[in-house]
């Protein structure tokens, strides 16, 4: 009588499977020069690199990054909590109602200060 194969076996053949799979599929892309490659800019040119988040190039910008390392000391690195659960930091409610302000938006509106536009875009999503 043979033995029932394990899900740890099941799981070993299944990897092995994918990984020569996988391997085949590279190899064929190779020889059809399928496979892409991530193309650097020169570096001694000036470019504007919308591949990237950082297609400003601000990511090393020296006021900016002082600007940070001075609020992270202030503030700290993260909100902590959802303001659901710990109100929100008052530099949330700072920044609230200045873009309420410059808007022109009603007192009675409320925002939401989220950490990228990822974030925004997903929250505006799920609202919908």
């Amino acid at each position: 009588m043979s033995q029932r194969p394990t899900s740890h076996t099941i799981a070993q053949t299944a990897t092995s499977l994918l990984s020569e799979k996988a391997r085949v599929v590279l190899e064929q892309r190779l020889r059809a020069g399928q496979l892409r490659r991530r193309a650097q800019p020169p570096a001694d040119t000036q470019t504007l690199d919308l591949r990237s988040n950082d297609y400003l190039g601000l990511s090393h910008h020296e006021a900016i990054n002082q600007a940070a390392a001075q609020a992270v000391a202030r503030w700290g690195t993260g909100s902590s909590a959802s303001p659901l659960l710990a109100t929100r930091h008052d530099l949330a409610k700072q920044i609230i109602q200045e873009l309420k302000s410059s808007a022109q938006l009603p007192s009675s509106w409320d925002g939401l200060v989220v950490s990228s536009g990822f974030a925004a875009n997903l929250a505006f999503c799920d609202t919908l």
